[in-house]
């Protein structure tokens, strides 16, 4: 199971997506016409929580994916939406990519310093961010989310025992980056997320989460 970005950007039918929210866990699954690139929704549930005090309840999910079996969802492979209270979303500066520093190397380096996790003990995404800066040599800023150690076990388990294949974690902004693709791209897009006990911005730029709080 990985941790990353950006997941089947092209498949006919998508993996199920699943948003494990403190009051509803949500689950839609897309398809895509491969002639014309466009996605539309295929099947979509929502289920409330019944054990408000465990976030991964097995008989939580165990509800959801009966009710999806009813609303005609197709197969056992789940991507979730990581939960904001197991990120942690940093910028980190590196120096330039022209300058030959092996700045991805660096980023993992800085990413474990920043957050204080051992290296080997989280996972993480990262993409470059556009900083407006004057002169040559500007540095790299690098956009950086990370998993929490053994979260992704936790959110796994009970969907391993509902019988589903959870392919992977992804930060629910950049599932939502991904919705705005149609959006004029020289904008920067501000996308509100509302959950029950808060919210969340996400700002977004060509198709890369800018800036969350």
């Amino acid at each position: 199971m990985s941790f990353i970005r950006r997941i089947f950007p092209r498949s006919v039918l998508s993996p199920i997506g699943i948003d494990m929210g403190s009051r509803v866990i949500k689950a839609v699954q897309l398809i895509t016409n491969r002639a014309t690139s466009q996605a539309s929704v295929i099947a979509s549930a929502a289920v409330l929580r019944n054990h408000l005090d465990d976030p991964f309840a097995p008989q939580d999910v165990l509800r959801l994916v009966q009710v999806m079996a009813r609303r005609g969802f197709k197969g056992r492979d789940v991507v979730l939406a990581a939960p904001s209270s197991r990120l942690e979303s940093d910028i980190v500066e590196l120096p330039a990519r022209s300058s030959g520093a092996p700045v991805d190397e660096l980023a993992a380096a800085e990413i474990a310093r920043v957050t204080k996790l051992e290296p080997l003990s989280y996972q993480a995404a990262c993409w470059d961010v556009p900083v407006a800066r004057q002169g040559a040599g500007a540095g790299t800023s690098m956009h950086a989310v990370t998993l929490r150690p053994a979260a992704d076990a936790a959110l796994a388990a009970p969907f391993d025992l509902a019988g589903q294949r959870v392919r992977a974690l992804e930060p629910a902004g950049c599932a939502l980056a991904r919705a705005s693709d149609d959006v004029d791209k020289a904008s920067i897009v501000a996308l509100l997320d509302l959950g029950w006990r808060g919210g969340t911005v996400n700002l977004i730029s060509e198709g890369d989460v800018l800036y969350q709080r």
